[in-house]
């Protein structure tokens, strides 16, 4: 879970840093996963 929370907040960083869309798209994919699997329903 850990490395989870630290690759998320790489990228809110990143995505905030440089306001790049893609990593922002990244970023959600990311929390959208993370939901995901603690609902038990892991892709």
């Amino acid at each position: 879970m850990d490395t989870l929370l630290e690759f998320y907040l790489q990228l809110h960083v990143g995505a905030t840093g440089m306001g790049s869309a893609e990593l922002a798209r990244l970023k959600m994919d990311a929390v959208l996963g993370a939901l995901h699997q603690r609902n038990g329903n892991a892709v």
